[in-house]
């Protein structure tokens, strides 16, 4: 397994092989999604362990999510709410 690996890919790029970035994930490296070459999103591995306990389980999705504040990835701007609206005319709202 690929341990703390991590590559960076385009959005644009990363569209039609999101299946092969996800089975990167899935074996333990990190994907770091960029648009216009500043970080987007992170595709990461998740923890496959059954049976942990709450807590542990609230801790590791709080490392994730201080990893994530650590590296910039929690103010990366637009929202998924409104990722498409340059894709509507904002006077009459349809497409463009």
């Amino acid at each position: 397994m690929v341990q703390n690996a991590q590559m960076r890919i385009a959005v644009a790029d990363a569209k039609p092989i999101l299946s092969e970035l996800l089975r990167r994930a899935n074996a333990g490296e990190e994907v770091v999604v960029t648009r216009h070459g500043q970080p987007y999103a992170l595709i990461t591995p998740v923890d496959r362990r059954r049976g942990l306990p709450k807590g542990e389980r609230l801790a590791a999705i709080h490392a994730t999510m201080e990893r994530a504040r650590e590296r910039g990835l929690d103010k990366l701007g637009i929202d998924a709410a409104s990722s498409q609206d340059f894709l509507y005319d904002p006077d009459t709202g349809m497409p463009a």
